[in-house]
């Protein structure tokens, strides 16, 4: 069994990059309920035997993901933003930082946790290990696109109160278990992910 975590789960970050040693401090309902379930796998697993594998992710993207709303994926959101030629609004001044990774990698992540015998019963923080400034990230994404403009504009409230800080994943756990290492750069994954897009947009409401 293979649980698919949030690095929400952190919460608050002391420091990065973060390594499976950090406190868990969720702030919002999603990342308590991903923690709850990381419990209840581990319970399972120490209790009964089970086999589990637990990742705590960073941001995933890239095609054949819902752009419906920034809730799953901010990557595709904005890009889907972009492609309607639409202005990006972020929040502050953009210096947030966030770990991106691409899905192939986080899909060839779970394939070689599961045939990893010493993998089961561990958690292990998956993400590309390199930090992205949000500004950064959207332009790139306009760069990409060719449409679209950004907006900056003040932190809502409701946002501050679960903004979680920089994030940069700490990947040497997982490396050293497996020998996986992300492959997509955030430059090509955003090109790859723009041309899945571009191509088959109107399944998913392009």
């Amino acid at each position: 069994m293979l649980h698919a975590g949030s690095r929400l789960q952190f919460g608050r970050i002391q420091n990065i990059p973060v390594d499976e040693n950090h406190p868990l401090n969720p702030r919002t309902p999603y990342a308590l309920n991903k923690t709850a379930a990381e419990n209840m796998y581990r319970f399972y697993h120490e209790m009964y035997g089970i086999p589990c594998v637990l990742f705590r992710i960073a941001n995933p993207y890239g095609p054949r993901s819902q752009m419906k709303h920034s809730k799953y994926s901010m990557v595709n959101w904005m890009l889907r933003q972009a492609m309607e030629n639409k202005t990006i609004r972020i929040f502050g001044s953009g210096e947030q930082i966030r770990d991106y990774i691409y899905v192939d990698d986080l899909a060839e992540a779970f394939l070689q946790a599961a045939v990893t015998p010493a993998c089961r019963g561990q958690v292990y923080n998956v993400g590309s290990g390199v930090g992205t400034t949000f500004k950064d990230m959207v332009q790139r994404i306009l760069d990409t696109v060719g449409s679209g403009s950004v907006q900056y504009v003040p932190w809502p409230e409701n946002y501050v109160n679960v903004e979680t800080g920089d994030y940069v994943t700490h990947i040497e756990k997982f490396k050293k278990a497996t020998g996986w290492f992300p492959l997509v750069a955030f430059k090509e994954g955003v090109q790859k992910t723009f041309d899945f897009y571009k191509a088959f947009g109107g399944h998913y409401g392009l």
